[in-house]
């Protein structure tokens, strides 16, 4: 969750948002490199290019060898529905916990997801948050 927060504070919300963000950050990338990249962080599913597109953008032309890269169908969008749920944590906490548990059912037996959402927060977690204030307070100008 700590990474999908990272990113969202890299790209923001808004196409404008994002092309300001990415700018800032990426100041000495070509217009073909920041035109790529991004596509690949657009917010909507909708807008980002296949794999196979994005291969094939000009940025990467020195690079596609279209008889080496093999390619298949695209994945049903059935299996992302979990982007269009929106982006709360607690939604994305959920979708993890229900992939641990879809991946290792036996376990759903021993933590039920009722309980998972009432169970506090762990204090690993805490650490990790009290550590990255600490980091960004040294670091900060």
């Amino acid at each position: 969750v700590h990474q999908l927060h990272l990113i969202q504070k890299l790209v923001g919300g808004s196409k404008e948002q994002i092309d300001k963000n990415l700018r800032e950050r990426m100041k000495g990338a070509s217009e073909l490199g920041m035109d790529l990249l991004k596509k690949l962080l657009a917010t909507d599913p909708n807008d980002r290019p296949t794999a196979e597109e994005a291969l094939k953008h000009p940025y990467l032309e020195e690079l596609h060898e279209e008889d080496d890269e093999p390619s298949c169908p695209p994945v049903s969008p059935s299996n992302f529905a979990f982007e269009m749920r929106g982006t709360k944590t607690s939604k994305i906490e959920d979708a993890i916990w229900q992939e641990i548990f879809d991946n290792y059912p036996a376990d759903t037996q021993t933590y039920p997801m009722e309980e998972v959402k009432k169970a506090p927060k762990l204090p690993k977690a805490e650490e990790e948050k009290k550590k990255k204030k600490k980091h960004e307070r040294r670091h900060s100008f």
